[in-house]
């Protein structure tokens, strides 16, 4: 297979391995959050999580203007150290206060430094991803693999923190988190080689020339880039209405389903079902990893279509296996509709393009999702969590529909071949 392949390369492997003990952190972090805000908010807790969302979406507006033209690397670091600061401040919390979950004051402002970091962590990644590759086919062997570390962080994590919840203390839950993040900035300070600075590359030659300059031009560097092709804009606001929807039904809407009277119940549930969707994430990856391809515009409703389907098989179900059921379904479209969105980014821009068109694309995800925690308790309230969840499911069928009506990207002699297949 191309991916284990591409693993046996010792700087991509460092880095990969890395990644996926951060990517086990973000899973504890993010399970740990949503069962405490759940358990003590109940529908209100979508406030909160909305908080989260702004901060992200505040931040793909600013970050740009931070982080242009300061190597990705260095970027990468300084955000992995912020995380470690920040777990250790919850727990150092925990411990003083002597409670079962941090203050809410605490919570909150660990939650804002967290999500304002993510849109400075995630684009940079994709801008090293390139620096590792020595060709296109490599470079999508990578995509994959790291879309795979996503994924893979997914199954574990939950998997993993529904295990260690009943087991440490959340202060040394915490701390636990904030080691999977000192790993990883320890392995970036190691790879200062393999991920070393190259040249500039200019944008693609049919870019039309910016229209704005100074800060301006820097923050909406990524939407100027994309306006010449509107399939970008589609997909992208694609991204984000299925984004809201996704955060709202997969966690919010199931952590509901199988409230217990406590956090630690609560997780250890929530945490089977994120593990199984986690599964079929890493499953679907490694397939289409060895696939080149061809139609990846329509490739990308396909994926939302199957997504559609496993979110109205967790709605329609009546007990806990429809749950993970559907959830297996959802994850087996999350790949087919990201990797070649990816894939066709890293190919045609390049440097601090790729990172300022991946920030466009957390906006509108994070936007999306900002929009969903803020309807949340009225959604909850008026339709309770299953109906939110089946809402989720009518939204991922018409956007998948639309995409594959609207969206054309290949002259009609080549619209028969979709995909082909590499050794």
């Amino acid at each position: 297979m191309k991916v284990i392949q591409t693993l046996q390369l010792h700087a991509v492997r460092r880095l990969w391995l890395a990644q996926v003990l951060a990517g086990v952190g973000d899973e504890f972090y993010a399970l740990a959050v949503v069962c405490m805000a759940t358990t003590s908010l109940g529908y209100q807790a979508g406030y909160l999580l909305a908080l989260q969302s702004l901060i992200t979406l505040l931040s793909t507006l600013t970050s740009n203007l931070l982080t242009q033209g300061k190597d990705c690397r260095i970027l990468m670091m300084i955000s992995d150290g912020c995380r470690v600061l920040v777990m250790a401040g919850l727990a150092i919390g925990l411990l003083h206060g002597g409670e079962s979950a941090p203050p809410l004051f605490l919570l909150v402002l660990a939650m804002t430094v967290m999500a304002y970091i993510r849109p400075v962590f995630d684009p940079s990644l994709q801008m090293a991803l390139p620096r590792l590759s020595g060709d296109s086919a490599q470079l999508s062997s990578i995509n994959a693999l790291f879309d795979i570390m996503r994924r893979l962080a997914r199954v574990l994590g939950p998997g993993l923190g529904a295990l260690l919840f009943p087991l440490l203390h959340l202060s040394l839950f915490f701390l636990l988190t904030g080691l999977t993040y000192l790993v990883s900035l320890c392995t970036l300070g190691l790879l200062r080689k393999a991920l070393a600075p190259v040249a500039a590359v200019s944008a693609p030659a049919d870019a039309a020339p910016c229209p704005l300059s100074g800060c301006l031009a820097t923050a909406l560097r990524g939407f100027i880039l994309l306006r010449r092709d509107p399939r970008y804009y589609f997909h992208l606001l694609a991204f984000g209405i299925c984004s809201g929807w996704w955060y709202l039904a997969l966690f919010v809407s199931t952590a509901l389903l199988l409230k217990q009277p406590d956090y630690l119940h609560s997780g250890i549930t929530l945490g089977s079902v994120i593990a199984v969707y986690g599964a079929g994430n890493v499953l679907a990856n490694l397939l289409v990893a060895e696939m080149r391809i061809i139609r990846p515009w329509q490739w990308m409703s396909v994926g939302r279509l199957v997504m559609a389907t496993g979110f109205l098989c967790m709605a329609m179900g009546q007990d806990h296996y429809s749950l993970y059921l559907g959830a297996f379904v959802a994850a087996v479209g999350a790949p087919v509709t990201q990797l070649p969105m990816a894939n066709h980014l890293q190919s045609r821009y390049r440097g601090d393009d790729v990172a300022a068109i991946f920030r466009v694309r957390l906006f509108f995800e994070w936007g999306g999702s900002l929009l969903a925690m803020l309807a949340s308790p009225w959604l909850l309230q008026q339709w309770q969590p299953s109906g939110v969840i089946q809402a989720a499911g009518i939204s991922y069928a018409i956007v998948g529909v639309l995409g594959w009506c609207v969206i054309h990207d290949l002259p009609a002699g080549r619209r028969t071949a979709w995909v082909s297949y590499e050794s």
